[in-house]
């Protein structure tokens, strides 16, 4: 196994003597494995609860809440990738890399992009996905995009495909991925970009007289606001601030940006009902430019980076990063 995990709280070593309980060496913080599955999340109570859990409990399965990813509805209407082409993508990506080296996928989920590359580690904040869905003959580990549990720069490819805009503090994620990925790395980024809080309102099924004023007129400007042009519209100046703001402070290495989301955990309204952040897919490719990073996808100039809406984001990192 070529992929050394470490503790995500103070990313130090693990001792692995007993299999059913790693520990940190230095502050002794302990992570339970359940099922060959290392716990590695930074909550305690979390992967307490996960340890105590009868997962063959068919019962509890479907009252624990990180599952409710894992339920038939949402797995037939809301799986967007189109698995056969994404795994052709990111084979082609593959090539790219100045040598072979461990794959991390950030978001496995239900796994059918899983088993990229010839070492291949799948994350996931739920257990249950990764218990009923990854095969276990690749690296699976319980563990949350903010603090990943691996040392800086372990990963020659990166990708993540509908699961960053689930992250609550989106830019600790972005910080994990450059921070893990090798030099001459490449990472593959495609969450549902621009998520807006009108659909995990559930604004367009939702009939007038359950909504406050304010949603009202919000649904009543639906069809304008759903338009691509009055999208792009209302993006660009933001974009365009963003971009003169960074240049004006010397275009050093910039924090992601984003805004939080209140997710819809209980109806099925529409894809990326439950999204949490909001993420902007230029503040993506501004957070890897201002370190140094080769843009891959959007291909172009300013002009098309700051026109970029729902394609992947693409990048290799530089044999030296800034930031």
């Amino acid at each position: 196994m070529s992929v050394e995990f470490c503790c995500p709280i103070h990313r130090e070593p693990l001792d692995r003597s007993d299999p059913t309980r790693w520990v940190g060496v230095g502050h002794g913080e302990a992570y339970p494995v359940v099922e060959g599955i290392p716990i590695l999340l930074p909550d305690r109570a979390e992967r307490d609860r996960i340890a105590k859990t009868d997962w063959d409990n068919v019962e509890l399965q479907k009252r624990d809440a990180v599952d409710f990813y894992n339920e038939a509805k949402y797995e037939e209407r809301y799986s967007r990738a189109t698995h056969d082409d994404g795994r052709a993508i990111l084979n082609g990506l593959l090539d790219k890399l100045p040598s072979p080296g461990p794959v991390l996928e950030v978001g496995s989920g239900r796994g059918p992009l899983q088993g990229i590359g010839q070492d291949y580690t799948a994350l996931d904040y739920a257990f249950t996905l990764l218990r009923r869905n990854v095969d276990p003959k690749h690296h699976r580990v319980c563990g949350t995009a903010e603090r990943l549990p691996f040392f800086d720069e372990t990963f020659a490819f990166i990708y993540s495909v509908d699961t960053l805009e689930h992250v609550p503090k989106a830019n600790l994620a972005f910080e994990e991925i450059h921070r893990v990925l090798k030099p001459g790395g490449v990472a593959f980024l495609l969450p549902a970009w621009h998520c807006v809080q009108y659909v995990c309102d559930g604004l367009a099924h939702r009939p007038y007289s359950d909504l406050t004023f304010r949603q009202r007129l919000v649904k009543f400007s639906l069809p304008m606001r759903k338009l691509p042009a009055a999208k792009a519209i209302a993006a660009m100046p933001a974009r365009v601030a963003r971009r003169i703001g960074w240049w004006l402070s010397g275009a050093k290495p910039t924090a992601f940006r984003f805004s939080s989301l209140k997710p819809d955990y209980e109806h099925f309204w529409e894809s990326d009902f439950d999204a949490c952040s909001r993420l902007d897919s230029h503040e993506g490719v501004l957070f890897f430019k201002s370190r140094g990073y080769e843009l891959l996808s959007p291909n172009g100039g300013t002009i098309r980076q700051l026109l970029t809406r729902h394609e992947p984001v693409t990048v290799r990192k530089p044999i030296t990063a800034a930031g």
